[in-house]
């Protein structure tokens, strides 16, 4: 072989290698942007309108909840209520911070106060007090909790955003506790206030008829 066959020889060989090289980086390269659009897929930093309004719909009523359970813890007659109000204050400021560091992860923007509508429920609250606003504060949790188990169970079974998905999923069984226990008190508050309200016997009908 002589010196021209040498140089057309390592040049050949030199080539070779140069695509060898370039066919790895490129694979490789495809790997990790495969990777990075699945793992995208899963959990991304942006959340579709539907799942954005799930959260901000969340948040507000979550605010509103805490507010009116304030308000029970002024302004109810029962401690069973009150109870409940004060169990409502801790689960949703639990809930809250969720919904925050969800919320700041896929850039949406939660409310910070309360909605026209729910302002408007909380302001009615508060013009009753004792027997009067028991009834109509455990009125309202029960229609609260009913549409709450609702959306969540929405939620779960449709969100395309994992984070948010699994926010809806792990907040059902707490959402379905809190049905259960409004479930339970309104009635538990009626049958109380019936007793009390019954007449003893040999009370003068004139009396029954004043209570």
């Amino acid at each position: 072989m002589d010196a021209f066959d040498k140089i057309v020889c390592r040049v050949g060989v030199g080539l070779m290698m140069a695509g060898l090289f370039l066919a790895v980086s490129v694979t490789e390269s495809g790997s990790r942007v495969s990777a990075g659009q699945g793992s995208g897929t899963r959990r991304s930093s942006n959340a579709n309108a539907s799942d954005q309004q799930f959260l901000k719909k969340a948040a507000d009523d979550n605010l509103a909840e805490v507010e009116m359970a304030r308000l029970a813890l002024q302004k109810a007659s029962s401690q069973q209520l009150k109870n409940f109000a004060q169990t409502m204050v801790k689960d949703n400021g639990k809930a809250r911070d969720q919904l925050e560091r969800i919320g700041s992860s896929k850039r949406v923007d939660l409310p910070k106060g309360l909605s026209a509508k729910n302002k408007a429920t909380k302001d009615r609250l508060a013009k009753f007090s004792g027997e009067q606003f028991d009834n109509a504060y455990m009125a309202e949790m029960l229609k609260e909790h009913k549409e709450d188990v609702a959306t969540f169970s929405r939620e779960r079974n449709s969100a395309q955003d994992m984070d948010i998905k699994e926010f809806a999923e792990k907040s059902l069984p707490t959402l379905e506790s809190h049905l259960k226990q409004a479930e339970s008190i309104a009635p538990e508050l009626n049958a109380e206030r019936s007793a009390l309200r019954k007449p003893s016997a040999g009370t003068p009908r004139s009396r029954q008829a004043i209570r």
